[in-house]
């Protein structure tokens, strides 16, 4: 299948948007494809982001950035958590398209188009399809930003052991920089493009939803221990970063005010 989730995958009806604490916090690490996102953003202007709900991602990475305009697409009957969450962080200038993103077409083209956690759950021509979109949604010389979370080495093991039905959902070979190059071979100038991030494993189905509550039990448990031994590496100023242990994969690049003619 090109299309690896379904409409039942991305319900976000019982979402709650996280604190003010949180996103002071999380906007302050270094390093983290957030960080990232955040120091290549303009100062003003129009973002789009494909795939928007519940809207943490458009929430975080445009926290307290007043004149940026927000624009989301989603087609979830829960889509509009992406607006609720960004208006929990004071945002009032903020759009939602509710439109499958086969369909969508952009009315108009904007200054920063992103998605976050989007294209590694299609493949095939669907992956192509949406890769291209990101592009015509673009204005020229607009700032492109991809982000998909990295299942390669040890995440990839973890989520294959105790989150399988999540990781199914998932296209690995879409967790690749050379994933990248159709941008590249349009010309786009890249900014950056790289595994980021200490280590951090996490899981949302499988072990832990276990209808054994000492199996999710166990598996909470050592997820601990290792988000607490990695950040212990961090601190000693060796961290577990890059494909084998970052837990995201993030790239950034600048669309050419021309299209060049080969």
């Amino acid at each position: 299948m090109a299309k690896l989730t379904s409409e039942q995958d991305w319900d976000y009806s019982r979402y709650t948007p996280p604190s003010a604490a949180h996103f002071e916090s999380i906007t302050q690490k270094v390093g983290t494809w957030i960080d990232i996102a955040r120091k290549n953003l303009p100062e003003a202007g129009t973002f789009l982001e494909l795939g928007c709900a519940p809207g943490y991602c458009s929430a975080v990475i445009s926290y307290k950035k007043k004149n940026i305009s927000m624009t989301g697409v989603d087609f979830s009957p829960s889509a509009d958590s992406y607006l609720s969450t960004l208006k929990s962080i004071g945002t009032v200038n903020a759009r939602l398209i509710k439109a499958n993103l086969f369909e969508f077409k952009p009315e108009i083209k904007y200054d920063v188009v992103g998605s976050f956690g989007l294209i590694e759950h299609f493949s095939g021509t669907d992956l192509e399809k949406i890769l291209s979109l990101h592009d015509e949604s673009l204005k020229p010389g607009g700032t492109l930003i991809i982000e998909v979370p990295n299942f390669n080495g040890f995440p990839g093991l973890w989520h294959r052991i105790f989150d399988a039905p999540s990781y199914s959902l998932h296209n690995i070979s879409a967790m690749q920089p050379r994933i990248f190059n159709v941008f590249r071979d349009l010309g786009y100038t890249e900014k950056f493009c790289g595994y980021v991030g200490s280590m951090e494993v996490w899981g949302d189905s499988g072990a832990y939803r276990s209808d054994r509550k000492w199996l999710t039990q166990l598996t909470l448990e050592l997820e601990a221990r290792i988000n607490n031994f990695s950040r212990q590496k961090e601190s000693n100023g060796s961290p577990l970063e890059g494909r084998m242990f970052s837990p995201a994969l993030i790239f950034v690049a600048h669309k050419p005010l021309t299209v060049s003619k080969k």
